[in-house]
């Protein structure tokens, strides 16, 4: 069966003095953070290198640093991608008990990139809360290469044939609002260039960004940035998009997909589209719980599927325990039933970062965003996510293994609410995370 489509999109906001404002498709992914920051008094000439090819049209790129591709140590990468697993299980936590709507999903790995960049910018205890809200297991310089290695090491993974993956890191400013140290740092570990946009024209700049979001996440995100967002005090815009377009390595049968039941979370039993299928895959059982693995064309990404009692096996699970689960997986013959569907999440991610601890960096007396010189504090963060789960391939898609019989294996059933994580196999990093509360009205046609 293929994830037809998983998108993410998140928008961080820094606002500067008195300001406020305010983040495709096959198995596809969208992840798309930005933080916007508002006018100084002031603006100095620019101090940055000469303009690169723009590749954005009508805007010119001011290059900072070249990007680093050093080589970064395994343990820096692996510490930075557990840590992003127990930022967004705490998130995901949050955000469960804050919303009054069912189904969740979130990208960790795009909120934290996007955060990353503004601990670049922060210091003393607005940098603290930050570092320890995101489990950011170094602070400084090494962590903004811990993040960089992992970005370029993801990307070589996911140039596999049948998969997808495009990220890409951008700032949107005025040359000289940033300091050059900020926006080196941006260019070098982010690989995020500055964009020149004039704010004092907020329709047209608003317009441009929400191109560049669009653009970066298969068109799943047009209007990322509302009306009002943007003013004349903008001063910077920080986003980073995701997009990850996966075939599954083995299609379902959609004649095999009937009606069955799923128990929503009041207890209440409806009826949903369920696919079923026999095949051998990997597949890991404990005390309450059952994992199964989805592998996508190439077999360097899955989606892994957790059955549990959510309500308090949620509560308990970390990067730590996710990662035995996932050692656990072992090819298993089985016959598996989980349903279809599909759904939109725009979440609000100020009050349960707040709620988590990242607090002064919303304050504008207390904020302290010195070394970025563009911004006084975070306004808004909103995520959007988009996924769909069908038995559909992608446009490209084109199964790359042979199908194994797994009629004799046990039945595995995933009819009440159930986690999923998409993630890469060899370095356990998870890109995308959620949990299906009601797949009613998420059915995809």
């Amino acid at each position: 069966m293929p994830l037809r489509r998983l998108a993410i999109l998140a928008l961080a906001g820094p606002i500067a003095v008195g300001g406020c404002a305010g983040p495709s498709p096959y198995a596809s992914n969208d992840a798309s953070p930005a933080a916007v920051a508002t006018q100084s008094p002031t603006r100095a000439p620019s101090a940055f290198p000469s303009p690169t090819a723009p590749e954005i049209p009508g805007v010119v790129l001011l290059a900072g640093a070249p990007r680093d591709t050093s080589a970064v140590a395994e343990g820096d990468v692996s510490a930075v991608t557990a840590a992003d697993i127990d930022f967004g299980l705490d998130l995901l936590r949050q955000l469960d008990g804050e919303r009054n709507e069912p189904n969740l999903a979130i990208s960790p790995t795009s909120i934290a990139t996007v955060l990353s960049m503004i601990v670049a910018g922060a210091r003393g205890r607005t940098a603290g809360e930050m570092i320890d809200v995101l489990h950011a297991p170094f602070e400084g310089d090494r962590l903004h290469r811990a993040r960089n290695g992992y970005d370029r090491i993801i990307r070589e993974r996911f140039a596999t044939e049948g998969v997808d993956l495009a990220l890409a890191n951008q700032l949107f400013g005025q040359p000289g609002t940033c300091t050059p140290t900020f926006v080196d740092t941006m260019s070098r570990e982010y690989g995020a260039p500055l964009a020149t946009v004039d704010f004092t024209d907020p329709e047209p700049a608003r317009a441009l960004i929400n191109r560049w979001v669009a653009d970066h996440t298969g068109r799943r995100i047009e209007e990322l940035m509302p009306k009002g967002s943007i003013d004349e005090s903008t001063v910077l815009v920080l986003a980073n998009a995701m997009h990850l377009d996966a075939a599954w390595r083995y299609e379902l049968d959609p004649e095999l997909t009937h009606q069955a039941p799923f128990e929503l979370r009041d207890g209440t039993s409806v009826q949903v589209p369920t696919m079923h299928y026999d095949w051998s895959l990997p597949l890991a059982q404990g005390d309450g719980w059952t994992a199964l693995e989805l592998p996508y064309s190439g077999d360097q990404t899955s989606m892994v599927l957790l059955d549990a009692d959510l309500d308090t096996f949620l509560r308990k699970l970390d990067a730590r325990r996710l990662r035995e689960i996932f050692g656990k997986l072992a090819m298993s013959g089985i016959h598996a039933s989980f349903p279809r569907f599909s759904m939109t999440v725009h979440s609000s991610l100020r009050k349960p970062l707040e709620a988590l601890g990242m607090r002064t960096v919303f304050q504008p007396a207390s904020a302290d965003l010195g070394p970025m010189g563009c911004g006084k504090h975070v306004g808004v963060i909103e995520h959007e996510a988009f996924i769909e789960v069908d038995e559909k391939g992608t446009e490209a898609a084109a199964a790359t293994g042979a199908m194994i019989p797994g009629s004799h294996g046990p039945t595995v059933a995933f009819a009440r609410p159930f986690l999923f994580f998409v993630r890469d196999r060899a370095t356990d990093a998870v890109l995308f995370m959620g949990r299906v509360d009601d797949p009613r009205e998420l059915a995809s046609d």
